[in-house]
Protein backbone atom coordinates (compact mmCIF):
# COMPACT_ATOMS: atom_id res chain seq x y z
CA UNK A 1 0.00 0.00 0.00
CA UNK A 2 1.53 3.51 -0.98
CA UNK A 3 0.93 6.16 1.36
CA UNK A 4 -1.00 9.24 1.06
CA UNK A 5 2.75 10.83 1.18
CA UNK A 6 3.92 8.71 -1.84
CA UNK A 7 0.88 8.88 -3.79
CA UNK A 8 1.66 12.62 -5.01
CA UNK A 9 4.62 12.08 -5.63
CA UNK A 10 3.58 9.25 -8.31
CA UNK A 11 0.07 11.37 -9.40
CA UNK A 12 1.46 11.28 -12.78
CA UNK A 13 2.30 7.46 -13.26
CA UNK A 14 0.27 5.05 -15.14
CA UNK A 15 -2.22 2.89 -12.65
CA UNK A 16 -0.72 5.56 -10.16
CA UNK A 17 2.67 3.87 -9.72
CA UNK A 18 1.35 0.28 -9.12
CA UNK A 19 3.77 -1.58 -10.63
CA UNK A 20 6.42 0.85 -10.69
CA UNK A 21 9.50 -1.17 -9.67
CA UNK A 22 13.21 0.25 -8.83
CA UNK A 23 16.36 -1.40 -9.17
CA UNK A 24 18.53 -1.72 -6.47
CA UNK A 25 21.03 1.10 -7.53
CA UNK A 26 24.09 -1.41 -6.74
CA UNK A 27 22.82 -3.89 -9.30
CA UNK A 28 22.57 -0.83 -12.10
CA UNK A 29 26.10 -0.35 -11.58
CA UNK A 30 26.82 -3.87 -11.72
CA UNK A 31 25.08 -3.96 -15.32
CA UNK A 32 26.62 -0.80 -16.58
CA UNK A 33 29.89 -1.75 -15.71
CA UNK A 34 29.23 -5.70 -16.70
CA UNK A 35 28.29 -3.58 -20.01
CA UNK A 36 31.84 -1.39 -19.95
CA UNK A 37 33.87 -4.46 -19.71
CA UNK A 38 32.75 -6.24 -22.74
CA UNK A 39 33.43 -3.01 -24.65
CA UNK A 40 37.00 -3.77 -23.11
CA UNK A 41 37.39 -7.53 -23.11
CA UNK A 42 39.80 -8.09 -25.29
CA UNK A 43 42.03 -5.97 -23.15
CA UNK A 44 41.26 -7.46 -19.94
CA UNK A 45 41.60 -10.84 -21.40
CA UNK A 46 45.03 -10.31 -22.32
CA UNK A 47 46.13 -8.93 -18.91
CA UNK A 48 43.91 -11.98 -17.25
CA UNK A 49 46.40 -13.91 -19.52
CA UNK A 50 49.23 -12.61 -17.90
CA UNK A 51 48.30 -12.73 -14.59
CA UNK A 52 47.26 -16.42 -15.68
CA UNK A 53 50.65 -17.04 -16.97
CA UNK A 54 52.66 -15.52 -13.85
CA UNK A 55 50.51 -17.21 -11.17
CA UNK A 56 50.98 -20.58 -12.68
CA UNK A 57 54.56 -21.29 -11.86
CA UNK A 58 56.08 -20.67 -8.37
CA UNK A 59 59.46 -19.91 -10.71
CA UNK A 60 57.45 -17.22 -12.56
CA UNK A 61 55.78 -15.65 -9.35
CA UNK A 62 59.41 -15.80 -7.94
CA UNK A 63 60.75 -13.91 -11.23
CA UNK A 64 57.90 -11.36 -11.57
CA UNK A 65 58.46 -10.03 -7.52
CA UNK A 66 62.24 -9.80 -8.22
CA UNK A 67 61.17 -7.35 -10.93
CA UNK A 68 58.84 -5.59 -9.22
CA UNK A 69 61.45 -5.15 -6.08
CA UNK A 70 63.91 -3.88 -8.82
CA UNK A 71 62.04 -1.33 -10.46
CA UNK A 72 60.77 -0.02 -6.77
CA UNK A 73 57.05 -0.95 -7.04
CA UNK A 74 55.49 -0.12 -4.49
CA UNK A 75 52.19 -2.46 -4.27
CA UNK A 76 52.04 -5.18 -1.02
CA UNK A 77 48.78 -6.65 -2.84
CA UNK A 78 49.80 -9.76 -5.00
CA UNK A 79 48.58 -10.84 -8.20
CA UNK A 80 45.02 -12.20 -8.53
CA UNK A 81 42.39 -13.51 -11.27
CA UNK A 82 38.74 -12.13 -11.39
CA UNK A 83 36.05 -14.54 -10.79
CA UNK A 84 33.22 -14.21 -12.76
CA UNK A 85 31.10 -14.12 -9.67
CA UNK A 86 32.13 -11.02 -8.43
CA UNK A 87 31.17 -8.33 -10.05
CA UNK A 88 34.66 -6.39 -8.61
CA UNK A 89 36.66 -8.72 -9.02
CA UNK A 90 37.83 -7.88 -12.88
CA UNK A 91 38.58 -4.45 -11.17
CA UNK A 92 40.54 -5.89 -8.68
CA UNK A 93 42.70 -7.91 -10.80
CA UNK A 94 43.05 -4.98 -13.19
CA UNK A 95 44.02 -2.53 -10.30
CA UNK A 96 46.48 -4.73 -8.95
CA UNK A 97 48.42 -5.46 -12.43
Amino acid sequence: MISTRHRCLLGGLVQNGKYLHMRCTTHIVKLIIVEGLKEMKKYVEHVKGAVRYVRQSPARLQKFKERVMAEKIKCRKMLCLDVCTRWNSAYLMLDIA
